[in-house]
């Protein structure tokens, strides 16, 4: 489209009730571009989707196939909001400004997915975050919310949870499981989490990393078998703080520890 584009299907199925199918599929426009299935499903396969400004998605769900890392991109700012649940697998989804999604839940399938943001990038959900092997990355703040879930993430090659010049926040109801990659590269890692943290991965803040419940308090658990480091100040507060043998807590310029109880077999 010259200008604004708009595509909207009041379909109710649940299934394909706006789809974008097909290798060589492609809505674009060279200002706004906006996808709503309020009731219904926006099912992507392989098609792209590219906005000059601002691009966004509403739905009841969002199904997001690519086996060829086909884009869904906006020169401005990226906008995703589902009522019910979300998942990508392989897709490419980027902002030259800001991207936000808000989701009840969202799920990154086996081939992974790619979330890149030019300023802050936001993943919010009523339930869970799971991340799995996605990479995600902002220049700006960067912030994951499952308010009543739990966020998760799994190693992989082209993992990583990464702001590179904001600050990085995590905020879970039910628990952070982490076996990846995270890092806030010139800012503070604060984790705010119900339940508990369980890190086989590497948190790293240039700044400070603070680690406590959702109340800032010391209800939550800690189990440690990866890397939490911060060239700062490093803080946990938590009901109980394991460190496993292969598990790293250190902060440069101090490290602060308030658990019930602690069990550290490793450094």
């Amino acid at each position: 489209a010259a200008r604004d584009l708009s595509v909207t299907s009041t379909s109710a199925t649940g299934v394909q009730d706006l789809w974008v199918n097909g290798a060589g599929a492609k809505l674009s426009a060279t200002h706004d571009l906006s996808l709503s299935a309020s009731s219904g499903q926006v099912k992507l396969f392989e098609g792209a989707l590219f906005a000059g400004n601002n691009l966004s998605v509403t739905a009841a769900s969002l199904s997001d196939v690519s086996t060829t890392n086909k884009t869904r991109f906006a020169g401005a700012n990226n906008h995703v909001i589902t009522s019910g649940a979300a998942s990508i697998d392989g897709g490419v989804w980027g902002a030259g400004g800001a991207l936000s999604g808000t989701f009840d839940s969202l799920t990154i399938g086996a081939s992974g997915a790619t979330l890149y943001a030019g300023t802050t990038l936001s993943l919010s959900a009523a339930n869970h975050l799971s991340l799995a092997t996605a990479a995600v990355r902002a220049t700006g703040d960067l912030t994951l919310v499952a308010t009543a879930g739990t966020i998760s993430t799994v190693g992989g090659a082209d993992q990583g949870i990464q702001t590179t010049a904001g600050n990085l926040s995590l905020n879970a109801g039910n628990g952070l499981s982490h076996a990846g990659t995270l890092s806030a590269d010139l800012g503070s890692v604060t984790a705010r989490i119900h339940g508990t943290l369980s890190n086989s991965g590497t948190m790293y803040a240039k700044t400070t990393l603070d680690v406590a419940d959702k109340s800032n308090g010391m209800t939550g658990s800690v189990t440690n078998a990866g890397t939490l480091i911060a060239d700062g100040g490093l803080i946990v507060k938590a009901a109980s703080v394991t460190n496993q043998v292969a598990g790293t807590i250190q902060g440069t310029t101090g490290t602060t520890l308030a658990a019930h109880t602690l069990i550290n077999s490793g450094t």
